[in-house]
């Protein structure tokens, strides 16, 4: 299968905005991303989002969306948040390919890790990740990832939580 891996641009939006939704649905996450198109297409022209798409015959199949973070221990690092290709075309490489485009990134800006979540169930991802080298941060140091969603942060903060997820 010949593939072809470029970076996402605003023009992708659409297309990686309505993937994401059968990526939900894939991890059996029935309430979905929240973003619209165009909060989508804002993140990537504004440079919160930035990734990499793979085209066969100019259609969207696969795509790997990051962003930056910081740590006060490493510095600068990527945090990918979504890793998808279509089923029909999984098992070609794709993924790897996407995933070292980012790893490209990461080697050539110098920084010091890469990081991201996996479902405990995704064993085929999990074994593909581990295969390339990453680290389970659960298993050497016993790191558990938390989340304060826009509900729990209104009501800590004695706010509304309008618009939330």
């Amino acid at each position: 299968m010949s593939f072809t891996i470029i970076p996402a641009t605003t023009d992708h939006a659409a297309v990686i905005n309505s993937m994401t939704h059968e990526l939900a649905e894939f991890e059996k996450l029935p309430n979905g991303p929240q973003l619209s198109e165009s909060e989508f297409r804002e993140a990537i022209a504004e440079k919160n989002l930035f990734g990499f798409v793979a085209l066969i015959e100019e259609q969207i199949v696969g795509f790997v969306m990051c962003y930056y973070g910081f740590s006060t221990w490493q510095g600068k690092f990527i945090f990918m948040e979504d890793l998808y290709v279509r089923p029909a075309h999984r098992k070609g490489g794709i993924g790897k390919a996407l995933w070292k485009e980012v790893a490209k990134v990461a080697y050539e800006q110098n920084l010091r890790r890469i990081q991201w979540t996996v479902l405990d169930w995704n064993t085929n991802a999990i074994n593909f990740y581990k295969s390339i080298g990453a680290t389970d941060m659960h298993d050497r140091d016993g790191w558990l990832d938390f989340r304060l969603f826009r509900p729990a942060i209104a009501q800590f903060v004695g706010g509304n939580s309008e618009n939330g997820v």
